[in-house]
């Protein structure tokens, strides 16, 4: 075991009583034998931390948040481990047995100490359903913000448990932000991409499962749930363009500002100057998706009684 790096697996808690016995269980099945699993209630109401203390051992500890909200435990779980590599995990997801094995090996064998590794993922629904979302991403980059554009350009995404990160790249590109409220895990993984030589694929045996459940932060649709959301992509668009300043990179992202409003129109007048204050910051054209309905609606109303039109019929 003192050959094996020792990987930290980081759960933030709350209100997942009903499901964080299955999360560490897929865990500590893993085949990989050197883990911790390092949990941080963020004030739950329910059992969950009654659920999470019968694991306690020289492997699985808990910690209560001494802050409020998921980045902050995130952050507080990563400070209580001691992993040379780290893996972020929502305390309702599972993982497959050789997922962790997987992605060390992926590292070790192709990669640097600046190497990130990354694996398929699957969506589980509430009613048992298993699927894989449609990617084109299942493969290595070189350097790793080569995996950001491939994102941004439509090629597939990821969740948080799908890479596994050299715990030195946290440091290094500032933790998780805790003021964002939403998108928090895509402009964190956006600075690890950036910072990564590498983004290793593990291979299409093991995988990440991803929970989908309902009233969770990436379905929060509230106003400042929506502004940091449309907030993180300035950030975001910025690495892109100071990676390559391309007009295929400009279209793409300004595609994703225009795919984003199509799907939250409408919102308050404070949400559309964050959302055109970054087209703006970044010199970025206005794209609407390109749809038949739309585009009639448009030319008769103009683009924002287009949207309401669209958003309140379902059209």
């Amino acid at each position: 075991m003192e050959n094996l790096p020792l990987v930290s697996i980081l759960i933030p808690l709350y209100n997942s009583g009903e499901f964080v016995a299955e999360t560490i269980d897929s865990c500590l099945a893993q085949t990989y034998s050197n883990i911790e699993v390092v949990i941080v209630d963020d004030h739950s109401t329910d059992n969950s931390v009654e659920v999470a203390q019968k694991y306690l051992s020289d492997r699985v500890h808990l910690y209560t948040n001494p802050k409020k909200g998921g980045n902050s435990a995130r952050n507080y779980a990563f400070e209580m481990s001691r992993g040379e590599y780290v893996m972020f995990h929502d305390a309702d997801d599972l993982i497959t047995k050789g997922h962790i094995r997987s992605l060390v090996d992926a590292i070790m064998q192709q990669g640097t100490g600046n190497s990130t590794a990354f694996s398929p993922i699957y969506m589980l629904e509430a009613d048992g359903r298993l699927w894989q979302p449609p990617t084109t991403i299942d493969h290595d980059f070189i350097p790793g913000i080569e995996m950001l554009v491939g994102i941004w350009t439509g090629a597939g995404f990821r969740c948080p448990h799908c890479h596994l990160v050299p715990r030195h790249i946290v440091d290094s590109v500032g933790r998780w932000d805790e003021r964002v409220l939403k998108n928090q895990d895509g402009e964190f993984f956006a600075r690890v991409y950036n910072a990564a030589d590498k983004m290793l694929f593990s291979g299409k045996n093991e995988y990440a499962i991803w929970r989908q459940r309902k009233g969770t932060v990436s379905r929060n649709k509230n106003e400042k749930a929506l502004a940091s959301y449309i907030s993180t992509f300035k950030g975001i668009a910025k690495m892109i363009l100071d990676y390559q300043n391309t007009e295929e990179n400009r279209i793409s992202i300004s595609r994703g500002y225009g795919y984003w409003l199509y799907e939250n129109y409408p919102f308050s007048k404070d949400v559309e100057r964050v959302f055109f204050d970054g087209l703006r910051e970044n010199e970025l054209s206005f794209i609407l998706p390109k749809r038949r309905t739309l585009t009639i609606l448009k030319t008769l109303f103009g683009w924002r009684i287009a949207l309401r039109i669209i958003n309140k019929y379902n059209l």
